[in-house]
């Protein structure tokens, strides 16, 4: 509103008529400035950003595109990187390629308990039986060790 009366009028009469302190009217003009400022780096950094994805046949995403400005000496911020190639619609037109996957299809339907036999515990302490009825224990007796260990014990 100030920028199309200030022509007209003097800043101080608008000031006093909208009742805005003179360092809050300044503030805002700072600011404004400010503004137009960043508003034409983020343009040129937007164009220099467009010439590198349109050179390397527009094949590079947000983060080879910061390392491609990075080696130009142009320092840019990883986000603002991030939001002027959605801005400007630069997309790699190159997919990416595929995570490997092994599936081939449906899961298999499950397999019948034949034997029937139950797999739930005893009681809440104990194991599973074991698989087979012949399985070894964990320990070996002491006729199964080794006749060498007999002899060490004499040192």
């Amino acid at each position: 509103m100030f920028g199309a009366l200030r022509n007209r009028w003097p800043a101080g009469d608008l000031r006093r008529l909208v009742g805005l302190p003179r360092s809050c009217y300044y503030y805002h003009l700072s600011r404004q400035l400010a503004r137009a400022i960043k508003a034409e780096a983020r343009r040129a950094k937007g164009e220099a950003m467009r010439m590198v994805f349109e050179r390397n046949w527009r094949a590079y995403g947000y983060r080879r595109l910061h390392d491609a400005m990075g080696l130009q000496g142009t320092k840019i911020s990883e986000g603002l990187v991030r939001s002027l190639t959605d801005e400007l619609g630069m997309r790699p037109s190159v997919r990416r390629r595929r995570k490997y996957s092994s599936y081939m299809g449906g899961i298999s339907p499950v397999v019948p308990n034949l034997p029937e036999r139950d797999f739930q515990p005893m009681s809440p302490v104990r194991s599973c039986p074991p698989t087979s009825p012949s399985s070894p224990s964990r320990t070996a007796s002491p006729a199964s060790r080794p006749s060498w260990t007999a002899m060490t014990a004499g040192y």
